[in-house]
């Protein structure tokens, strides 16, 4: 069984792996700066950033995703 740290790291490669694909032409980057505030906690508050792909939450969209561009919810299919 995975602990919570290693369980954090899946998610985070998992993430990864599935947003290496190039974002639109019309998302706005995150400012990496920003990153070391926000807490990347693994609460489900899902988001749908400007590339298509549903984040966990905010935090993730931002820091993972490198995008500030994102709507509430799910993204659709």
């Amino acid at each position: 069984m995975l602990n919570r740290s290693q369980m954090k790291k899946l998610i985070i490669l998992a993430i990864i792996a599935m947003t290496s694909f190039a974002c639109e032409q019309d998302c706005e980057t995150a400012i990496p700066e920003i990153c070391d505030l926000i807490d990347l906690s693994l609460e489900y508050n899902p988001v749908c950033g400007c590339d298509g792909v549903t984040y966990i939450n905010s935090g993730y969209a931002v820091c993972i995703g490198g995008i500030s561009d994102y709507v509430d919810g799910e993204c659709s299919e």
